[in-house]
């Protein structure tokens, strides 16, 4: 009976151990499998970024000279904007406190030795919570989040950028 208890202590701190060693662990980014391959000519979507509100869309021209095309569209005009999507162009500096979030592959159905490679950056900003009011809840009325939106910097929000690159060649 007392080796029992000793054996499952021994394996209940070995559990924790190995518990705390994966939670200090720094967490890897989700990976996409490559996307499925896109016809020439044919617009598809990217990534949605809905706090910026703004998606990438993406088309294979079937142009040597400029065999992809990217552009950023916006969702809504009324869209309620979270964060800022800053373009698309260079990858972004990491001393600057860009971090690198996902990469979308889509190889190209003409070409299947060519591939579109797209990383997504995001950058934190410094949001601020909302104060609890008189009776301890979180309440935002519209009239407020619009003054809020207004005044609020774009520094301060949340922000996107997207660069890409086409890999391979069409034979």
């Amino acid at each position: 009976m007392r080796m029992n208890r000793l054996l499952s202590s021994a394996t209940g701190l070995s559990l924790l151990v190995a518990l705390s060693a994966a939670a200090a662990a720094p967490q890897a980014r989700p990976q996409r499998p490559p996307a499925s391959p896109q016809a020439d000519g044919v617009a598809h979507t990217l990534r949605q970024i809905p706090e910026a509100c703004v998606r990438l869309q993406g088309v294979f021209t079937g142009r040597a000279d400029q065999p992809y095309a990217l552009q950023a569209v916006p969702t809504h005009e009324r869209c309620p904007r979270r964060a800022v999507f800053t373009g698309i162009g260079d990858a972004p500096a990491a001393s600057e406190g860009w971090q690198l979030d996902e990469q979308i592959v889509v190889p190209s159905a003409a070409c299947p030795g060519m591939a579109m490679q797209l990383s997504m950056w995001h950058r934190q900003g410094q949001v601020q919570a909302a104060g609890r009011d008189g009776q301890g809840q979180v309440r935002v009325y519209l009239d407020q989040l619009q003054q809020g939106q207004a005044a609020r910097a774009p520094s301060a929000l949340p922000q996107w950028r997207a660069s890409w690159q086409v890999q391979g060649r069409c034979r």
